[in-house]
C-alpha cells in the first residue's frame, strides 16, 4: 500500500512492484526489495536485513498453549529465525520482537532469560498501570545505537498507560471477566505460572527439610490438619501401582 501510494511514487516513480512477486506472503519490488511473512515453526531458508516477529504466541489461546508448545516456538527462534539475519559488520541488521507475555517460558522470556547483560536486547516494557517494583521497568529514555528513544515516562504509581485512550473505566471494562493470571500477564507483562483457582501459589509456604529431623522439629509452626494426596494408577497391568 505503501509503495503503490501516490505520494510515494511521485517521489520514487522507479521503485515499482513485480507483479510475479506480489502477494500477501511475499513482495519483491523492482529495485531488489523484498518482504517474506511466514509463520513460527516455519521457514523458508531466506535471510533479511530486518527480522520481525511479532505475537510469537497466540494471546487467545494462551490458557490452552503447554509448555511443550512454548519449547516448540523458543526452539524455532534458536535453531532457525536467528540464522536468519543478513547482517555484516557495515550493517549489523535488526532484530524486533513484539509480543504480550503469556508465560514465563514464552519466547520475550527465553530471549530476556538469554541477556543477563542486558547488552543483546534493548526490551521495551510498557505495562497498562505503572508498577515502581516492575521486574522490567524501563527508563524514560534510551539509547539504541546513534538514536535515542522514548521510553516510559511515567513515574507515578498506578498511571495509565494511554488514558486518552482507555481511561479507568474502559480498562476496568475490558478486564472485567480476565483472570488475574491473564490481566498480570498480558496487560501489566507480569507472567505466572499456571496455578489453581483454589490452591494458590502465594498460599503455599515451605519448610527446610532439615528441620524434619528430630533435634529440629520444634521449629514447624503446630499443623491443625495434615493431608496426603496419592494419584495412583489401579488397573490390572504388570505395570501399574500397587
Amino acid at each position: 500500500t505503501l509503495i503503490t501510494h501516490p505520494w510515494f511514487q511521485q517521489r520514487w516513480p522507479d521503485v515499482q512492484m513485480l507483479d510475479d512477486e506480489n502477494l500477501k506472503t511475499r513482495y519483491t519490488n523492482t529495485r531488489g526489495g523484498h518482504r517474506i511473512a511466514t509463520h513460527v515453526g516455519g521457514g523458508t531458508g531466506e535471510r533479511g536485513t530486518v527480522l520481525l516477529l511479532d505475537d510469537p504466541h497466540n494471546a487467545q489461546d494462551a490458557l490452552a498453549t503447554t509448555e511443550t508448545e512454548i519449547k516448540n516456538a523458543t526452539d524455532w527462534i534458536g535453531n532457525t529465525w536467528s540464522s536468519r539475519l543478513d547482517a555484516n559488520l557495515d550493517d549489523p541488521g535488526v532484530n524486533v520482537v513484539i509480543g504480550q507475555r503469556i508465560h514465563p517460558k514464552d519466547v520475550i522470556g527465553f530471549l530476556l532469560g538469554d541477556d543477563p547483560g542486558d547488552d543483546r536486547w534493548t526490551h521495551l516494557c510498557l505495562p497498562a498501570r505503572y508498577d515502581r517494583k516492575h521486574p522490567f521497568r524501563y527508563p524514560s529514555s534510551v539509547k539504541v545505537g546513534r538514536r535515542r528513544l522514548q521510553g516510559d515516562k511515567r513515574r507515578k504509581q498506578g498511571d495509565l498507560l494511554a488514558p486518552a485512550y482507555m481511561d479507568e473505566k474502559g480498562l476496568a471494562d475490558v478486564q472485567h471477566d480476565m483472570s488475574e493470571q491473564t490481566k498480570q500477564a498480558q496487560y501489566q507483562q507480569i507472567p505466572r505460572p499456571r496455578e489453581g483457582a483454589i490452591l494458590m501459589r502465594a498460599d503455599w509456604r515451605y519448610f527446610p527439610r532439615q528441620w524434619l529431623n528430630d533435634d529440629e522439629l520444634h521449629k514447624l509452626p503446630q499443623f491443625r490438619m495434615v493431608v496426603c494426596s496419592w494419584d495412583t494408577s489401579f488397573k490390572a497391568k504388570v505395570s501399574s501401582d500397587k
